[in-house]
């Protein structure tokens, strides 16, 4: 990440876009299983902004940052015993691939995810078992109209768990799932008009 920004700070303005995105985050939780599991309640808003390098004729480097409000419940066998939510952070630094002209056609994007998350609950039990940090890929793609405006849509899976129980008889953890649609403005774009 230092060397993309490190890169960025001496490229030509050309090669740098920037912009703000708003969406929606549809995700679960896949569980190992046993007595517990985490509910996901499926849907929430996501806030973001994205910096992009364009490092070759049909190759960039698309940085974005998000940030959602997730919520869970802990059920045991089909009880709910307390509630939680999640303050996530996503980080995601993903190649994107523009087969037509860069920056004003249908693109692809693909690459790894990190999660920062810091959990609320009022079962400190509960609200200890959320990772605070988690790693995933996403893939995806997205389509640019009006030069200026994006709409994106990406599949989420999550590699390592984002929560895990201790001290059960047998281990548990869950790790997220999801996907992504966001409405993107290359303010970049749409401050230099002559781009």
């Amino acid at each position: 990440m230092v060397f993309f920004l490190a890169t960025v700070g001496i490229s030509s303005a050309q090669n740098v876009s920037y912009g703000a995105m708003a969406g929606a985050n549809a995700f679960d939780s896949g569980n190992t299983g046993g007595q517990y599991n985490v509910m996901a309640k499926h849907l929430t808003f996501v806030l973001g902004g994205y910096l992009e390098y364009q490092f070759g004729k049909k190759w960039g480097l698309k940085n974005e940052l998000q940030y959602s409000h997730r919520s869970f419940t802990l059920l045991h066998i089909g009880q709910e015993l307390s509630d939680a939510t999640l303050n996530c952070v996503d980080i995601a630094p993903l190649i994107k691939f523009d087969p037509g002209t860069y920056r004003d056609d249908f693109y692809m994007l693909a690459g790894p995810k990190i999660m920062l998350a810091l959990a609320n609950s009022d079962d400190d039990y509960l609200k200890d078992s959320f990772n605070s940090v988690s790693v995933g890929a996403q893939f995806g793609f997205g389509q640019r109209f009006s030069k200026v405006y994006e709409l994106e849509f990406k599949l989420d899976y999550g590699i390592t768990p984002f929560f895990q129980l201790e001290g059960l008889s047998r281990p548990y953890h869950g790790n997220m799932f999801g996907a992504f649609l966001t409405f993107n403005v290359d303010l970049e774009r749409l401050i230099n008009k002559n781009n």
